[in-house]
């Protein structure tokens, strides 16, 4: 997918998980992020050196409190190191959001890979990706519009490789 190799989900994004999702985005329900993190740590094998959470634009992340997708990264990570699969494993903030967007659930399908259209740069850990295999972690993958995006940003920072991992998948 463009830049990006290999997508894991931890299932489709409906019934319970779309729930927890929600939850944990408009519901102020850090907590599932931990949990869902957690899951897929137990489920998946790391497949690179740097975690790398899809960062929110500062606005969004001012109103919210928190970006779920690096509290999903942090469990994540935390998962790995618990279970003595990988100690060495950094997570870091490698990309930033330049570009306030519209929240891609809003928009149709083809709209969404304009919409995130050079919105993301690097960030201020972006020199650790450099020849390293990334994971990006998000929430949610619909398009793969915003995996895109950030997959950009991290190829042009030398990642060698780039997998992304998500809670869910909207088939």
């Amino acid at each position: 997918m463009d830049g990006v190799g290999l997508i894991l989900a931890l299932g489709a994004y409906d019934g319970p998980l779309r729930q927890a999702i929600l939850a944990c985005k408009y519901q102020n329900r850090r907590d599932v992020a931990v949990s869902l993190g957690a899951l897929i740590a137990a489920r998946v094998s790391p497949g690179g050196e740097v975690l790398v959470p899809v960062p929110l634009h500062p606005a969004r992340l001012a109103a919210r409190g928190y970006n779920q997708a690096r509290l999903l990264a942090a469990a994540l990570a935390l998962g790995w190191r618990r279970l003595a699969r990988e100690s060495r494993l950094e997570l870091a903030d490698a990309l930033c959001r330049v570009r306030a967007t519209s929240p891609q659930s809003e928009l149709h399908l083809g709209a969404r890979e304009t919409n995130v259209r050079d919105a993301f740069a690097a960030g201020p850990q972006a020199r650790v990706v450099a020849c390293r295999r990334v994971v990006l972690v998000d929430d949610v993958v619909t398009t793969g519009a915003t995996l895109r995006a950030c997959a950009q940003v991290l190829r042009a920072c030398g990642a060698r490789s780039i997998m992304a991992i998500c809670a869910a998948a909207k088939l």
